[in-house]
């Protein structure tokens, strides 16, 4: 478990190194506005409902994207050979 948060922990740290490098006056990043308003004299509410809509927008596109692979590869394949099957390995 103690491997898990060490990992999850240096992912979420490179990620926000890059967020926050990437924002400037001009452009601002989703997280570092989330964080803003998770910030003590901020509203948390805020940030939880723009961490919510983050999360459903993100689904949004995973859907799309799983459609459009779907899509294709019933494209390529022959029709005898829509249904992909697995053989378990040899052991």
């Amino acid at each position: 478990m103690l491997n898990v948060a060490i990992w999850v922990a240096s992912l979420s740290m490179r990620e926000l190194s890059a967020a926050l490098m990437l924002r400037s006056s001009d452009s601002l990043v989703v997280s570092t506005i989330i964080w803003e308003f998770g910030a003590e004299d901020s509203v948390p509410s805020h940030a939880a409902v723009l961490g919510v809509v983050t999360i459903l927008i993100l689904l949004v596109f995973t859907g799309i994207g799983l459609y459009l692979v779907e899509r294709t590869l019933t494209v390529r394949l022959p029709k005898n050979k829509r249904s992909i099957t697995f053989l378990p390995l040899a052991g």
